[in-house]
C-alpha cells in the first residue's frame, strides 16, 4: 500500500525497436537459406504487447519500426521490463533471447534527441566525450549529452541459451538474459519516458522521421582487440586436452587445441593474429558492445564439440591497452550442457585481453605496451604461500 501523502505521478515509457542484427536462425532449411520469423514480446501486469512478425535471414538483419508503450507510475512499481525475442512457428512460437530494461533509467527530467517541453531546445546525444564541444556547450547540456539515457539510441545485445537445448535451465537462461552463455544478436533502440495523465498499452508504429534519424545508428564501426591466452588448470578431466574460445559479440577466436596438457592443467601459448583481431559492428559506443565470454571447449565422440563451461564479464573492463597483470577468471559450468556438475571443477583461465574503437581513436601500435604484449606469459601463475593457524 502507498502512503495517501504520496501522490502518484503517471509517465508514458516509449520502447521504440528499430532493427535487429545477427539473430540465431531458428528454422533450418533443407533447401535455401535458413530464416528466423523474429518478432519481440513484451507481457506487462497482465498485458501482453507484441510487434509484428519479420523474417530475418540467416546472418541478416529485420526491421520492425515499431514502438510499445507502457504506462510507468512513480514511485516505481514493477520497473523491470522484459523484451523476449521470439520466433513464430506453426506449432509453438520459441524464445530466442531476451532483453532486460530497467525504467528507473529513463523516468529522469531530462532527455536527450527530443524537447522534454514543447519550446525546450533539442540537446543531441554524445556517444564519447568530445573536449572540444565541451568548450563550446553549457556545463549541464554537455553532461547531459554525455550521460543521460532517455531519449538515447543504442544497441541492447540479445542473450540466451546455446542452440538447440531445451530443458529448464535453458528456459530459464533465454527468458534471463543476465543468466545466458551465449549471445544471440542485437537490437537498435530507444527508450523514453515523458510525464503524462493518462499513459496506455499500445503498439504502433514509429514515425517515419525518427526512423531516418536512426539510420545513422547502423553503421558499422570497426573494433580491434588483443588477447594472449596462457593455460588453464583445475580443468574437469585429467590428461585431457580442451581448448578456449572467445567470443565478443558475433566475434570468436579460438586457441586450438592445448599444446600441451598434464594432468589437470592445459597450456595454450595463444595470442592473436593480426588478421584476426578485427571485428565490425555498429555499437554508438564501445560499453554497448557489452559482454566478453571465455568457454572451455571439449570433443566429443557423439555431439561434436561443446562449450562446457564459460565466464562472462563487462567489455568495460578490457579497455586498458597495456593490461600487465594476467586477469585470472573462474569458469562456471553452463548447465544447459550439464556436462560439468560441480563448480569447483570448471576451472581456471588466465589471459589478458584489450578492446580499442579504432573508428573513434585510430589505429592502436600494440607492441608499443612492452609491459603486457611485449613479454612472453608465464607457464604458470605465480607461487603464493599461505599460513593457516588452527587452535
Amino acid at each position: 500500500m502507498q502512503p495517501p501523502q504520496i501522490q502518484p505521478e503517471f509517465y508514458q515509457l516509449y520502447i521504440r525497436l528499430f532493427q535487429a542484427q545477427k539473430l540465431p536462425a531458428m528454422d533450418k532449411a533443407l533447401l535455401g537459406t535458413a530464416k528466423t520469423d523474429a518478432y519481440i514480446r513484451c507481457d506487462h501486469k497482465g498485458q501482453k504487447l507484441k510487434t509484428k512478425v519479420v523474417k530475418q535471414l540467416e546472418g541478416g538483419k529485420c526491421d520492425w519500426n515499431q514502438q510499445i508503450l507502457i504506462p510507468m507510475q512513480v514511485p516505481l512499481m514493477g520497473g523491470r521490463i522484459v523484451m523476449k525475442v521470439m520466433d513464430e512457428d506453426t506449432v509453438t512460437d520459441e524464445v530466442i533471447g531476451a532483453v532486460v530494461l530497467e525504467a528507473k533509467d529513463y523516468i529522469l527530467d531530462e532527455v536527450v534527441n527530443m524537447p522534454l517541453k514543447e519550446k525546450d531546445p533539442v540537446i543531441k546525444q554524445l556517444n564519447y566525450p568530445d573536449e572540444n564541444l565541451k568548450k563550446t556547450m553549457k556545463a549541464e547540456d554537455y553532461e547531459k549529452a554525455v550521460t543521460c539515457k532517455n531519449g538515447r539510441f543504442f544497441w541492447k545485445n540479445v542473450y540466451g541459451a546455446p542452440l538447440d537445448k531445451s530443458n529448464k535451465t535453458a528456459e530459464m537462461m533465454n527468458e534471463n538474459p543476465e543468466l545466458g552463455s551465449l549471445w544471440k544478436g542485437r537490437i537498435l533502440m530507444q527508450v523514453f519516458a515523458l510525464k503524462t495523465e493518462h499513459p496506455v498499452y499500445k503498439v504502433e508504429q514509429i514515425p517515419e522521421e525518427v526512423v531516418i534519424e536512426a539510420q545513422q545508428y547502423t553503421v558499422d564501426r570497426t573494433y580491434r582487440f588483443m588477447t594472449q591466452i596462457n593455460c588453464a588448470m583445475a580443468l574437469p578431466e585429467e590428461d585431457t586436452k580442451y581448448e578456449i574460445v572467445m567470443s565478443i559479440a558475433d566475434k570468436e577466436i579460438t586457441t586450438g587445441e592445448a599444446v600441451y596438457c598434464k594432468g589437470s592443467y592445459n597450456r595454450f601459448n595463444f595470442r592473436t593474429k593480426p588478421e584476426e583481431a578485427e571485428f565490425h559492428g555498429p555499437y554508438v559506443n564501445k560499453e554497448d558492445i557489452g559482454s566478453v565470454f571465455i568457454y572451455l571447449r571439449r570433443k566429443f565422440k557423439i555431439g561434436g564439440k561443446k562449450n562446457i563451461c564459460f565466464f562472462r564479464g563487462h567489455v568495460r573492463d578490457f579497455f586498458d591497452p597495456n593490461p600487465v597483470k594476467i586477469k585470472w577468471i573462474q569458469l562456471n559450468p553452463d548447465k544447459a550442457h550439464n556436462e560439468v556438475k560441480e563448480p569447483h571443477k570448471a576451472g581456471l583461465v588466465g589471459f589478458r585481453l584489450s578492446v580499442h574503437d579504432v573508428t573513434q581513436f585510430g589505429k592502436i601500435d600494440w607492441d608499443s605496451f612492452k609491459d603486457s604484449w611485449g613479454k612472453r606469459m608465464p607457464r604458470r601463475p605465480g607461487n603464493l604461500k599461505i599460513r593457516a593457524y588452527v587452535f
